[in-house]
């Protein structure tokens, strides 16, 4: 099967979870970061809302199933030390 160098980009592109602060609330987005002629873009996937419209309960599920899909445990993120790499970038370390 032939796929296009166009979806080949989109496939290898990073998912991550964006939360701005605005005077109206803080609102949540699953952006997409890919790349054009080197220059990084972003493209909203989906928009989850204000985070003010999710209870504690379902923020926290939220979380735990991101870690799933990770394939990773919460627990694991809990005990770990972190370090930071960027602006929203952190990584465990030993």
């Amino acid at each position: 099967m032939f796929v296009s160098l166009a979806k080949w980009w989109y496939f290898c592109a990073t998912a991550f979870l964006r939360v701005k602060k605005k005077k109206s609330g803080t609102y949540m987005r699953i952006v997409q970061s890919y790349k054009v002629d080197g220059k990084t873009r972003h493209k909203t996937l989906h928009s989850l809302g204000k985070a003010e419209d999710y209870s504690p309960d379902q923020l926290e599920r939220l979380a735990h199933k991101f870690m799933e899909l990770a394939g990773r445990e919460v627990e694991s993120l809990i005990s770990s030390n972190f370090k930071e790499l960027g602006r929203y970038n952190f990584m465990a370390t030993p």
